[in-house]
């Protein structure tokens, strides 16, 4: 390689480089600690809304499907984070058992990780989980359709 060559190759580099720091650092952060769920929060879901579901609907798996290749058991994912215009942790609560997946309820979660609710779809409301699992009954196929692209992460309180 000739000398030319060389130089450009580093030139190049550390061009790269240097864009690349530039952007890591330079990067907007959010205020609470990029806004992720805490222990003290995923403790809660679990608690008060996952581990009640699995004991309700008697969720129990086989030696042979906790191995799959696809997602097992009763979990809840995070769909939204706190901002300024919604003040939750929003997300869902599943059952996933040979490769299907049942959406067994919407949450949400206050920002500073001290008030779970779930949406009453009954009531088109947020209500405690206590309330909520008394009167749970187990999603079926044809509700889950209507339901899936549900947003209800405003819709109580008037945050439309």
């Amino acid at each position: 390689m000739s000398k030319c060559n060389v130089t450009l190759s580093g030139f190049f580099a550390f061009i790269i480089t240097a864009t690349l720091l530039g952007i890591a650092a330079f990067r907007p952060t959010n205020q609470k600690n990029d806004f992720e769920l805490t222990e003290k929060g995923r403790k809660i879901i679990d608690e008060r809304l996952v581990l009640p579901i699995k004991q309700k609907f008697k969720f129990k798996m086989s030696k042979h499907e906790s191995f799959s290749r696809c997602p097992s058991g009763t979990s809840f994912f995070v769909n939204d984070y706190p901002t300024n215009d919604n003040p939750y942790f929003t997300g869902k609560v599943s059952h996933y058992k040979a490769c299907k997946g049942i959406q067994m309820c919407d949450f949400r979660l206050s920002g500073d990780e001290s008030q779970l609710e779930v949406w009453d779809e009954n009531k088109k409301q947020f209500t405690s989980p206590e309330k909520w699992l008394a009167k749970a009954n187990m999603p079926s196929d044809k509700k889950l359709k209507n339901n899936a692209d549900n947003d209800h992460s405003q819709k109580a309180e008037g945050r439309n």
